[in-house]
C-alpha cells in the first residue's frame, strides 16, 4: 500500500470567555499554522509559551489533546478530516479554540522531482528513463526545462515591481505580529489576443505565484513534469506548447520594450 502524506492546519481562535459562544468561527482566526504535523506542533508550542502564557500542565495537556487529534483519520483512506480542541487559560482568562484539519493523500508513484540517491542521481529522471526510454526522455526534458512560468515572470517582474512601489503597506498587530498589505493580483494585456494574470498566494508559510495565460481565446496550460508517462503524442503536444510560449514571450518583450 502507498504511503500516506498528511498535511496539518491549525486555526486558533481566542475568546475572553470560559465557554464557546455561537459566533466563535464566523471570523478570521487569530493565528494559523500549516505544514507537516511535527513542524506545526513545534511552532504552536513556541507560540503558546512565548505569547500566550501557557506553562506546566496546561501546556502539556493542551498539546497532548491536539496531538491525539490525529486519531480522526487513523485506519481511514484519503480525505479531509477535522476536529476541535478547547483549552481555557485561567492566567489570561481566555478560551483558546484549536480548529484542526488534516488533509490525507497517497504518495505518487513517481519520486519527488529533486530527490537523489546516494550516488547523486536524480531518482525522478531515472524512473522516467526506465518507463519511457532514454530517447523520449531526452527529447521531452529540454522542453520541460524551457517552458515554465519562471521565464515569463522574469520578463514581467519590472512591471510588477513598479506596481508594488506605491501599493505596499504595513499593519502592526498584537503580540509583535506584522502584516504586510500588498496587491494579490496583476493583470497584463500586452496584445489584443493575450492576457496574463499573475496572482500571489500564501502556502505553508511562504508566498507563491500563480500564472494564468489566455492566448488566442484559449487558456494555455504549461508543461507538467509530474506526469510519469511520456508518449509521442505528449512530446508533440509539448513542442506545440513550447512554440506558443515562445510567441507569448516575444509579444511581452515587444509590448514592454524589454
Amino acid at each position: 500500500m502507498k504511503k500516506m502524506v498528511k498535511k496539518c492546519t491549525i486555526k486558533l481562535y481566542l475568546q475572553r470567555a470560559s465557554v464557546v459562544t455561537e459566533n466563535s468561527f464566523y471570523r478570521e482566526p487569530d493565528k494559523d499554522f500549516h505544514g507537516d504535523k511535527n513542524d506545526v506542533m513545534s511552532y504552536l508550542r513556541k507560540y503558546l509559551v512565548r505569547h500566550r502564557d501557557f506553562t506546566g500542565k496546561l501546556l502539556t495537556n493542551t498539546l497532548n489533546e491536539i496531538n491525539k487529534s490525529s486519531n480522526v483519520y487513523k485506519s481511514l483512506g484519503e480525505g479531509t478530516y477535522e476536529t476541535i480542541v478547547h483549552a481555557f487559560n485561567p492566567r489570561t482568562e481566555i478560551l483558546y479554540t484549536f480548529k484542526i484539519k488534516y488533509e490525507v493523500k497517497r504518495m505518487p508513484d513517481m519520486p519527488y522531482g529533486y530527490k537523489t540517491n546516494n550516488r547523486g542521481e536524480n531518482l525522478y529522471e531515472k524512473r522516467l528513463i526506465q518507463r519511457c526510454g532514454g530517447d523520449r526522455f531526452s527529447r521531452y526534458q529540454p522542453v520541460i526545462q524551457n517552458v515554465n512560468t519562471h521565464a515569463l515572470l522574469e520578463l514581467l517582474s519590472p512591471m510588477i515591481n513598479e506596481q508594488l512601489k506605491d501599493r505596499v503597506s504595513v499593519t502592526f498587530l498584537d503580540n509583535r505580529d506584522v502584516k504586510f498589505n500588498y496587491p494579490k493580483k496583476f493583470k497584463f494585456t500586452p496584445s489584443d489576443n493575450l492576457t496574463i494574470t499573475v496572482a500571489f498566494d500564501r502556502w505553508i508559510g511562504r508566498i507563491v505565484s500563480d500564472v494564468d495565460i489566455i492566448y488566442n481565446g484559449y487558456r494555455l496550460t504549461l508543461l507538467d513534469s509530474d506526469n510519469g508517462k511520456i508518449t509521442e503524442e505528449k512530446i508533440n503536444s509539448a513542442l506545440n506548447i513550447a512554440k506558443k510560449f515562445d510567441e507569448i514571450c516575444e509579444i511581452v518583450k515587444k509590448a514592454y520594450n524589454l
